[in-house]
């Protein structure tokens, strides 16, 4: 009962902003009639969660910002149930979006072969990411791509979904050459979480050569990243190429 008062809560607060659903670049409307329209893509809106600021990000690692019709604001509506914990699909047999508890029967999770791989970045999104972009960086004179990295001094993180089907996270990291002081002798953090537990960390100056590392990430549900960028003295690291086997 707790369950259905929570879903009807936050269903309650996603039709009251009026959030869209996206599906091959259509929008899915009520009437199941299709539309073009012209809408105003507003970067300049801001959307925070409890007093924190909220960024939104597709499956690929991009991110998505709130969209302006007709004097309403949209939000993508896959990011807003991830952010209040509520199940999602997309029907595409009959154009229709499942939240909640559909009633269908949940399959056990297929475990990889021994030679499947996954790339970090499209591995699912849990929550939302605060501040991460994914993309090229240079390091040490080196181009590397996918890459997670964050733009801005002081950090941010990215949880993903590994449901426990993974044994080893593969990545390259490295001071990416911007520093976020002239001054830069300081310190920059790495650190990698499995289902809230610390299982690596990584502290990396200007002088750090960009080095490959293995961890071990057997029984992990919940892989989350931590880049921590002090304001004073340190440089901005990235983490390239992260791939899950």
């Amino acid at each position: 009962m707790r369950k259905l008062k929570k879903v009807g809560k936050v269903l309650a607060i996603i039709l009251a902003i009026m959030v869209v659903f996206t599906a091959g670049g259509v929008v899915v409307g009520a009437t199941g009639v299709d539309q073009q329209i012209t809408a105003i893509l507003a970067r300049g809106i801001t959307v925070r969660n409890n007093s924190q600021p909220v960024t939104f990000t597709n499956a690929a690692g991009q991110q998505m910002y709130p969209i302006l019709y007709q004097g309403s604001t949209y939000l993508p509506l896959r990011a807003m149930a991830e952010l209040f914990d509520v199940s999602i699909e997309w029907d595409g047999s009959t154009r229709t979006v499942l939240m909640g508890d559909t009633g269908a029967v949940q399959q056990p999770a297929q475990q990889p072969t021994p030679h499947a791989y996954r790339f970090l970045h499209d591995l699912p999104l849990v929550g939302f990411s605060n501040e991460v972009r994914f993309g090229t960086v240079n390091m040490q004179g080196n181009s590397y791509g996918r890459a997670m990295y964050v733009p801005v001094a002081r950090g941010g993180w990215t949880s993903r979904n590994l449901n426990a089907q993974y044994n080893t996270m593969t990545a390259r990291i490295g001071p990416t050459g911007v520093a976020s002081s002239m001054n830069n002798n300081g310190f920059s953090n790495i650190m990698v979480l499995g289902d809230g537990r610390e299982i690596a960390s990584f502290n990396i100056d200007m002088d750090f050569q960009p080095q490959d590392i293995s961890i071990d990430v057997r029984g992990v549900s919940v892989l989350r990243i931590e880049i921590d960028q002090p304001l004073i003295r340190s440089p901005r690291v990235a983490i390239a190429n992260a791939v899950l086997t």
